[in-house]
């Protein structure tokens, strides 16, 4: 795909927006990234083209990039720093292992209590478990080694493939799932002989787009569905939903909740918007945030300031929400660029931008699409310098609330 007009566009203001912005071309679409704790390494689901003469099995890659400790130093000479020229960077980005999956990837995440453990689920009906420690570094370009890699369990439950994959944060190897089946299955891998059937299946008897556990609770998580619902379940009964609201009138594709706020949720939806409710009162959301063109299919909260919500699109293009300026007023010229909670624009993709992750530490962000890119990124300084206060604890508390319901 080629650039578009809004591309010419951003390229032509990079040295006023970022402080750093590395872009790295693969062969092959980037559906999923996911930083890993040591700051240096991103986890990477990528799906093989429909050439017949592509020697590449579907995989699951993990990069390394030379992150220098201190990104207020000198900036090494290979990589992009405005106002230098915008060029992709080879040497900084480093592949170092390929594993091969079974299918394309659409997700892959892994365990917060052992990051050696990785899930991932694409379009067949398994949920694949890998522990990358047994497999052999496979850096450089894909080799024989790729093809003979097979993943340490494969999960049973599902029907149909999906997007919907979550680790718990609390319980050690407990895994959720929802597909287009209409399914959620949650398994406990790191039980002592542990099952490749789940522990729990929950019929939602609708197409599952995404599900989350909450930020405080062992036992509770929530997913989204094709019919714009938004349910939250809880592990000690399985039978019926603690809750459940539309959230959207078009297919939910994505949910995350509040880092330390337990009660907000965001979603985003086919509907071009995101959301933000307070689940103790779903009559209505908190606030909506208007300004993506096309289906909203990731949204998540910074790790690094409280208060802001990061969404990426359909329309090419990754979005940063300052929620403590919702409600601003604005001058008539200030509102042709957005709403006043619009804190930044990533512009930077030519096609679909299917994930996304944030280091606190590095405070990079990485971001992935359809257009086979890799872009790792920070704002420039007097833009994030505008957000340094505005770490709220609670945004379920902000009185930001809307007229009618969903």
């Amino acid at each position: 795909m080629a650039p578009t007009a809004d591309y010419d566009l951003w390229k032509k203001h990079t040295p006023d927006l970022y402080d750093v912005i590395i872009t790295h071309a693969l062969d092959w679409p980037v559906t999923s990234a996911q930083w890993l704790p040591d700051h240096q390494r991103i986890l990477l689901g990528i799906k093989a083209l429909d050439d017949p003469e592509d020697c590449l099995e579907n995989c699951v890659l993990i990069v390394k990039l030379a992150v220098p400790a201190d990104l207020d130093a000198e900036i090494p000479e290979n990589w992009v720093r405005p106002p230098s020229s915008f060029l992709s960077c080879l040497s900084c980005v480093q592949m170092t292992q390929w594993i091969k999956h079974e299918g394309q990837v659409n997700r892959a995440r892994y365990m917060p209590q052992c990051p050696t453990i990785v899930a991932a689920k694409g379009e067949t009906s398994r949920v694949c478990i890998f522990d990358t420690t047994k497999h052999e570094n496979s850096g450089g370009l894909p080799s024989q080694v790729i093809a003979q890699t097979q993943p340490e369990m494969l999960l049973e439950g599902h029907t149909k493939g999906g997007h919907g994959l979550s680790w718990n944060p609390f319980g050690c190897g407990i895994l959720a799932s929802g597909s287009r089946d209409g399914l959620v299955c949650v398994w406990d891998v790191g039980a002592a002989g542990s099952s490749s059937r789940p522990i729990i299946t929950y019929p939602q008897n609708t197409p599952v787009g995404d599900l989350t556990w909450t930020s405080k609770h062992e036992n509770v998580f929530s997913t989204g569905d094709e019919a714009g619902w938004m349910r939250t379940w809880d592990l000690r009964d399985p039978l019926n939903p603690v809750v459940a609201a539309r959230a959207h009138l078009d297919p939910l594709e994505s949910l995350a909740y509040h880092p330390y706020d337990e009660f907000c949720l965001a979603t985003g939806s086919c509907d071009n918007t995101a959301r933000i409710f307070d689940i103790r009162a779903l009559s209505q959301p908190m606030h909506t945030f208007v300004g993506h063109r096309d289906t909203v299919v990731r949204v998540d909260w910074s790790p690094k300031y409280p208060g802001v919500l990061v969404t990426s699109s359909e329309d090419h293009r990754v979005m940063l929400w300052n929620v403590q300026r919702i409600g601003e007023e604005q001058s008539a010229e200030d509102a042709e660029d957005g709403p006043p909670e619009l804190l930044f624009i990533h512009g930077g993709h030519w096609d679909i931008v299917h994930d996304f992750s944030w280091d606190a530490t590095t405070n990079l962000i990485t971001s992935v699409g359809e257009d086979h890119t890799v872009q790792i990124w920070r704002m420039a300084e007097h833009i994030e310098c505008t957000i340094r206060d505005s770490s709220i604890a609670s945004p379920s508390g902000c009185n930001h609330g809307e007229q009618g319901s969903p």
